[in-house]
């Protein structure tokens, strides 16, 4: 308001405050309750309640320096009561509203709230619903007005009015912004009593308005008033220290700086011992409540330009992060470097994408979803790639390589934190699309399985866990795992799932849970000590003759079993099929490197190791020994 600002200016210039109204709180004659009976029936949302009663009004335009002095701040000129409550309620921060007193039913003002919704004509003459629990002004018979944000048709000022009945109260911030966010209407009314305002100067301002009627109306005459106050707002008093001020703006501020910077600002301020200030806060400003409030009075007042700038800043040494947020630093910065760009999907999907993905009685619902698209919990991540996919690709996306971090939910007896709820962590990576463009040299290629296999393999080798991942490879997926826990699996959608997302392009993904990688990249990241080795590693190679269908992974997870501790490494350094071979036969070549930390290994050791190598081979997959 005007004269909030007004008073700031005299605190600054360090000028006297010349307000519009005495000292002294007016009092009013006393209104028969045959005139009008004010009842105040929800005293928590309305404190206080002031009604000044005016007659022989004449309604009409207002003088222009009224209509100058509103239309210079934006409003637009109603008439001279509507004007004269607008003109005050800018100046003094105190809405008011005026009632024609002849449209009052049965002479009675309650102020009350309905347990239900109802229905109600707005001044702007939209009917709205209201909601339970939102405050009313009502006559004898009907609401007249929505309490503290807009009149009613019912009630309003008309060229024909003769006695009007002033309204000057307090309603509570909580209850004027709950109804006014519910039916989105804000009013310059409502704007003020949801940030709170003065409840002590309800009966000035009533004053003040009506005194102004008086001016604009030849002949009116105040009949009477009253004042109903059932809740009292008491001014709090917070002690203030000196040092504390110092220390937090970085000043040399003196006692008599800050007290007269305060009290300009209409605060009351006493001493209490050498280094306290004891300050009573006024009514008008509710939102100063702690110490620190007081001490960004005084340094806007002081002037934030003349605070020095401190020779020198301590900075305190950030407290490091936990080890999960470290790691997935990790994995985003892997992914990064792996050329993936991250994405962020929507944890709720449509139930139809969930059910494709898991058990429908493992599925998670929303109790009031807001559209049929955000029905059910994720159960994993990939929906939110094939989305990003199918959209990509749909606006002419040759390729892309995703990857996101997120959480997912099902159904389980051992709740993570809300009990019946599962929630882990996942990572997934996706890539579509082609691999390379046409050119004059090759085709187009399209995306293959194999290069999202390698690029898992990379990812792993960067994470440090690729020793510990060992793989179940099926010709359209591949699961991982870590000890005895399931990892994840990298898969290509089916079919049904294709279609549901719209994916006309090759895609895949593998998606993994953190839950399990985490631990397994810790144990990785241990620092260990290991001496160069002092014995020599003995190198050796064989070949196996297997099924086409044979894995080399299953091959190679054989192999690793039965050679023991001193086989260091295993690699495939060659793949055959065709002459010389069995039909539906190919070979299968192996890089065998052996060490022994205590003694160096004889080619006795080593050939002892091959043979029941080989024998273990021969009993899983048929193989036989090449060379």
């Amino acid at each position: 308001c005007h004269l909030g600002i007004a008073r700031d200016l005299s605190a600054v210039l360090n000028e006297h405050l010349e307000k519009p109204y005495g000292k002294d709180e007016p009092t009013f004659a006393p209104l028969p309750s045959s005139t009008i009976d004010v009842t105040i029936e929800a005293p928590e949302k309305c404190h206080r309640y002031v009604g000044v009663m005016i007659r022989n009004v004449k309604v009409g335009p207002s003088p222009d320096w009224l209509k100058k002095r509103l239309t210079t701040i934006g409003l637009r000129s109603i008439n001279s009561i509507v004007d004269a409550t607008n003109f005050v309620m800018h100046e003094l921060g105190q809405p008011l509203h005026a009632f024609d007193y002849e449209k009052i039913e049965g002479k009675r003002i309650i102020v009350r709230d309905f347990p239900t919704q109802t229905t109600f004509t707005t001044l702007d003459g939209q009917e709205r619903s209201i909601p339970a629990g939102s405050l009313y002004i009502c006559d004898g018979a009907k609401p007249v007005a929505l309490a503290g944000i807009m009149g009613g048709m019912n009630s309003e000022i008309s060229d024909a009015t003769t006695t009007v009945l002033l309204e000057s109260a307090y309603f509570a911030p909580t209850g004027i912004r709950k109804t006014s966010k519910s039916i989105a209407l804000q009013s310059d009314s409502s704007y003020r009593f949801e940030r709170g305002i003065d409840p002590n100067i309800t009966a000035h301002a009533a004053q003040r308005c009506a005194d102004l009627i008086l001016k604009l109306s030849e002949g009116a005459e105040i009949v009477g008033g009253v004042d109903l106050h059932p809740i009292k707002t008491e001014p709090i008093t917070i002690a203030l220290r000196l040092s504390f001020v110092n220390r937090t703006l970085g000043t040399t501020l003196r006692f008599n700086q800050i007290v007269s910077i305060l009290k300009g600002l209409e605060f009351d301020v006493r001493k209490e011992a050498d280094e306290i200030l004891m300050v009573t806060v006024p009514t008008f400003r509710p939102d100063i409540s702690r110490e620190i409030d007081l001490v960004e009075e005084v340094a806007r007042i002081f002037n934030y330009n003349e605070i020095p700038n401190p020779g020198k800043i301590q900075f305190s040494r950030p407290y490091p992060l936990p080890y999960r947020e470290t790691a997935l630093k990790t994995i985003r910065e892997a992914a990064v470097r792996l050329g993936f760009r991250e994405t962020y999907g929507n944890s709720l999907l449509p139930e139809a994408q969930a059910e494709l993905f898991a058990s429908a009685d493992s599925l998670i619902h929303a109790l009031n979803p807001i559209s049929r698209d955000t029905t059910t919990m994720r159960p994993v991540l990939a929906p939110g790639f094939l989305r990003a996919a199918a959209f990509n690709f749909n606006r002419g996306a040759k390729s892309l390589r995703f990857f996101e971090i997120g959480n997912i939910f099902h159904k389980s007896e051992n709740g993570t934190y809300v009990p019946g709820v599962h929630e882990d962590t996942h990572l997934l990576l996706g890539m579509g699309g082609i691999s390379s463009d046409a050119h004059w040299m090759q085709p187009e290629k399209k995306f293959q399985l194999i290069e999202l296999k390698g690029v898992m393999a990379n990812l792993f080798t960067m994470l440090g866990v690729s020793d510990q991942i060992s793989t179940d490879i099926q010709p359209d997926s591949i699961t991982y795992r870590i000890g005895k826990d399931d990892l994840g699996s990298l898969r290509l959608p089916n079919p049904a799932i294709s279609k549901m997302f719209d994916l006309n392009q090759p895609v895949a993904y593998a998606e993994v849970s953190l839950g399990v990688l985490l631990p397994a990249m810790e144990r990785a990241f241990r620092i260990t000590y290991q001496p160069i080795p002092k014995y020599p590693s003995i190198e050796y190679d064989i070949a196996v003759v297997v099924g086409q269908a044979t894995a080399s992974g299953d091959v190679e997870n054989t192999i690793r079993k039965q050679a023991g501790k001193t086989l260091r490494s295993v690699t495939v350094f060659d793949v055959y099929e065709g002459k010389n071979l069995p039909q539906g036969t190919k070979s299968l070549g192996y890089r065998l490197v052996f060490r022994d930390d205590n003694r160096t290994l004889t080619i006795g050791d080593v050939d002892a190791i091959i043979r029941r190598v080989v024998t273990a081979l021969d009993t899983s997959f048929g193989a036989k020994l090449r060379s």
